[in-house]
């Protein structure tokens, strides 16, 4: 697997010192399937350095209201030990000839079943724009302050990022749906 570029590798690493590897918890595994190793040949993805310039501010557009037309497009991504994989929750691991038992992939898939630093959900609008959320059961941050780090771990590799964030009531991140994305800075 190719290692990521400078700037990302750089802003995961600052991430990554504040934010410890969180083990699986063998409770949140249901099926067996859930912790095979999905492969760039099965749609595995690392998150690359962006086109946008460091420093360079969002676009002057308002944030985009997420909907259901769009979920077929999300990806899950973790943050590991040394790069940030990404997948379409739907990809041809999960409809291969075997078959995941739930016909989508987890993001206990993305890291084999191995610990990671944190995990979430991505949707691209462009090729250097996409909105994240922390929204993942077995590795989602644990804090709006961690959400927040993350968040501009993303921005620091070279993208616009617009981020769901933190809802205070649940004390979980946001999900897509119901809430307006803010521009990470």
């Amino acid at each position: 697997m190719p290692e990521a570029d400078a700037r990302t590798r750089a802003a995961f690493d600052e991430f990554r010192r504040g934010a410890p590897l969180k083990p699986l918890s063998p409770e949140r595994v249901r099926h067996s399937d859930e912790c095979i190793q999905i492969t760039q040949g099965d749609g595995l993805e690392v998150l690359r350095d962006g086109p946008v310039v460091a420093g360079e501010p969002p676009p002057s557009i308002a944030p985009p209201l997420i909907d259901d037309a769009r979920t077929e497009d999300i990806r899950l991504w973790v943050v590991r030990e040394r790069d940030v994989p990404f997948a379409p929750e739907r990809c041809g691991f999960a409809r291969n000839a075997t078959g995941l038992v739930q016909n989508k992939i987890k993001h206990s898939n993305l890291t084999g079943g191995a610990s990671a630093h944190c995990g979430g959900e991505i949707l691209f609008l462009d090729e250097q724009t996409f909105v994240i959320t922390g929204r993942s059961g077995r590795y989602g941050p644990k804090s709006s302050e961690e959400m927040e780090s993350v968040s501009k771990a993303f921005r620091g590799s070279g993208y616009h990022v617009l981020s769901m964030g933190w809802d205070p009531g649940t004390e979980q991140p946001t999900p897509f749906i119901g809430a307006l994305p803010k521009w990470v800075c």
